[in-house]
């Protein structure tokens, strides 16, 4: 019977959790957040939700091969799961892509900048590959905020996906202005 209740717990936790980063796949994720909503609208409290999309990532798998872009996305999982509390919520949406959701506590606006600052910090600091390679990447955040930009989970998405492209945007303008150069 243990071992029997043991491969149950595996397979229920191989269906809720992507496999490379151990972290809540996208339909659980999603679950998670639609509850993480459902409770802020009966507490009348905030969520904010990240969407971030790493910068940089296609280069490293493309010229170091898939087994690098792992390592990356490995390391870069744990660096988030470092930052985060235990309430929230942190979800490999597949690719290059993650979300995070948290409850923001009274006064939270300060510390969901916090959160954006350090998310940052880690996420531009080298990763060290297993030969030794140093590789840099950086991460573009779009952030929507419950419920200010959207009573449920498609909005809050369709916001922080707009935030994150505008964002990537201003950063490719300067690398487009160098490239038109004579």
């Amino acid at each position: 019977i243990t071992e029997r209740t043991f491969e149950m717990e595996r397979i229920l936790f191989e269906s809720q959790h992507d496999a490379l980063t151990q972290l809540l796949n996208r339909r659980a994720g999603e679950q998670r957040l639609d509850e993480m909503i459902r409770n802020a609208n009966r507490s009348g409290s905030q969520i904010l939700l990240m969407l971030i999309d790493l910068d940089g990532f296609k280069i490293i798998n493309d010229s170091y091969g898939h087994e690098a872009g792992d390592k990356v996305l490995v390391e870069v999982s744990r660096r988030m799961q470092s930052i985060i509390r235990k309430e929230d919520i942190l979800i490999r949406l597949g690719g290059d892509e993650f979300v995070i959701g948290f409850p923001i506590k009274d006064g939270g606006i300060d510390e969901s900048e916090q959160v954006v600052n350090k998310l940052q910090q880690q996420l531009t600091t080298e990763i060290v590959l297993g030969d030794g390679l140093p590789v840099a990447i950086g991460a573009s955040i779009g952030i929507a905020l419950f419920p200010r930009d959207g009573t449920d989970l498609g909005y809050l998405m369709a916001h922080a996906d707009n935030a994150m492209y505008q964002m990537k945007k201003q950063r490719e303008k300067p690398v487009k202005k160098l490239l038109s150069l004579p």
